[in-house]
């Protein structure tokens, strides 16, 4: 028997309904290509502002452990240690480099342009309790050291401190950084070397420059001009 009154009656809606189906098939297509794409885009672009947001935030005291903080207290005097260890400078020498390092803490604390955590750690270093804890770190760290080995461990130290301050600083670690490498360059410059009682002689031994440019090595940063 063959159908003919339905199929003129149905024949518009069966071509309605296979332009829906084609129009709903390129649509699905569609949505299975370009949103996953364009939500993935997204994803790493919340991502990369989520870090540049991170790196932007200056560090504190609170982002290290205790230890951690020790050893930023430690590395301003640590650095001195080294390069005078590189060639001892006798009595005034020392007393000269020694005022260095600390003279450069002082600016620091005062320094309206010095990276906050430079001022951070000059700050605490203020404190008893801040001197104590950088003295025990150094005592532990140098502890039956000769002068030798001073620079080795010197080296070691600083390597690390570069890593943790690029893992929890990483606004801060390049000022930090080179902050270190220009006390180093402070505490050279402090005294004459081949002099008597602090006269004469050159103002930085080709010693103290290794020195000052071994720590900038191990930091990662420039040696400081001059040097």
């Amino acid at each position: 028997m063959e159908y003919t009154g339905a199929g003129r009656n149905a024949g518009p809606l069966f071509l309605a309904a296979d332009e829906a189906a084609r129009w709903r098939a390129q649509f699905d297509v569609s949505m299975s290509q370009t949103p996953a794409y364009v939500g993935n885009e997204g994803v790493r672009q919340s991502e990369k502002k989520r870090s540049a947001t991170e790196e932007s935030i200056m560090a504190t005291k609170t982002n290290f452990t205790p230890d951690e903080w020790k050893s930023l207290l430690q590395s301003p005097l640590l650095v001195g240690i080294a390069v005078s260890a590189a060639d001892p400078s006798g009595l005034v020498g020392m007393l000269k480099e020694s005022m260095a390092s600390a003279r450069a803490l002082v600016q620091a604390k005062t320094d309206p342009n010095a990276d906050e955590l430079v001022k951070a750690v000059a700050g605490d270093f203020e404190t008893s309790e801040g001197r104590g804890l950088a003295q025990d770190g150094l005592k532990a760290l140098l502890a039956g050291s000769k002068p030798a080995d001073i620079a080795a461990k010197t080296v070691e130290a600083l390597h690390a401190l570069s890593a943790l301050l690029e893992a929890k600083a990483p606004a801060d670690a390049a000022a930090y950084k080179t902050w270190l490498s220009h006390v180093a360059n402070a505490v050279a410059e402090a005294a004459p070397e081949g002099g008597f009682l602090g006269f004469g002689g050159a103002q930085v031994s080709e010693a103290e420059k290794a020195s000052v440019a071994q720590i900038a090595a191990a930091l990662g940063v420039s040696v400081p001009a001059g040097s």
